[in-house]
């Protein structure tokens, strides 16, 4: 599955589907965010609804479209865009939806702090990045859209990402990590985006996050990615992963809510996020690998929770 094939229907039949607005013109298109970020409010839909599907969506459309989201200071992003099926993937910024990508990010950077490590981490924040046919013209996070003219072009921007600087510095840097949340955006298409990631990359990208919001299912899954190596190669001081390999789901952490009460989780595991993926080396004395604990989860999942009831 890609975008060009994005499934509308949810994961489960307790959970919301993606709205779809074919767009029209810019004005159309902000009134029908306002109306649907209005919507769940009213009708307490406990903040799942972050994602709109637009179709009809050119690269020229693109362009006005983020120009004029950054004109009138709009949160929402162009999470993820196909040039051959001209479809974008807003992501609307609940309170829910920050909170299951912001935690954990700054968790791994609590960490990094904590190891002494902090200035050699660069935040990327939700920089975008552009492929194919579509590129932005100057550097990185530039919202001008240049166009190719051979089609085939995509772009996307992360929820939170970072790497290692100086190695990802520059305007061709991509991050070592990239976090997505999604509530009413399906699994399965978040999973298509992770392995774009990889492939735009040509696999710069290490670890993608991804962190599903069930709220029907009173869950949350975690799922962490990497590049699945099929093989190693000696080399003279250390050993390398080949160069090959496939983007796959490498550890699943699930957060299920045992009972009404806000504190009440089962938590499958702790996360554990490789050193040497994050900062391109072996770790150094004092360093490790990113554990985040099963224990400091307790505290993620009440923040979701908290958030997607207030929204």
């Amino acid at each position: 599955m890609d975008l060009s094939t994005l499934l509308e229907s949810p994961d489960g039949e307790d959970e919301s589907a993606v709205p779809v607005v074919r767009f029209i013109s810019g004005r159309q298109l902000f009134r029908a965010i306002d109306s649907i970020e209005f919507d769940s409010h009213e009708t307490d839909s406990r903040g799942e609804v972050d994602t709109l599907l637009v179709t009809n969506v050119s690269p020229n459309t693109l362009r006005m479209l983020e120009r004029k989201r950054e004109a009138r200071g709009r949160k929402f992003r162009s999470n993820w865009y196909d040039e051959n099926s001209q479809r974008l993937l807003v992501c609307l910024n609940t309170g829910a939806h920050v909170q299951l990508h912001i935690w954990l990010y700054m968790e791994i950077i609590y960490n990094l702090f904590v190891m002494g490590l902090g200035d050699a981490w660069k935040p990327m924040g939700a920089t975008s990045f552009y492929h194919g046919g579509l590129s932005s013209g100057e550097e990185l996070g530039n919202t001008s859209v240049g166009h190719g003219g051979n089609g085939g072009g995509s772009s996307g921007e992360p929820d939170s990402s970072g790497g290692p600087q100086p190695e990802r510095r520059g305007r061709d840097a991509f991050p070592t990590l990239v976090v997505e949340a999604g509530c009413t955006r399906t699994l399965a298409i978040m999973q298509a985006k992770a392995k774009w990631w990889f492939k735009i990359s040509n696999h710069d990208v290490k670890i993608v996050l991804l962190a599903k919001f069930y709220p029907g299912r009173q869950m949350i899954v975690i799922e962490k990615w990497e590049k699945k190596p099929r093989g190693i190669r000696r080399g003279a001081a250390t050993t390398r992963w080949s160069s090959d390999g496939v983007p796959s789901c490498q550890q699943v952490v699930t957060i299920t809510k045992t009972t009404d009460d806000m504190i009440a989780y089962r938590i499958s595991g702790n996360l554990v996020l490789s050193f040497r993926l994050l900062f391109l080396r072996d770790p150094g004395e004092g360093e490790r690998d990113m554990v985040i604990f099963a224990d400091c989860l307790q505290d993620y999942a009440e923040m979701v929770w908290e958030e997607a009831l207030e929204d």
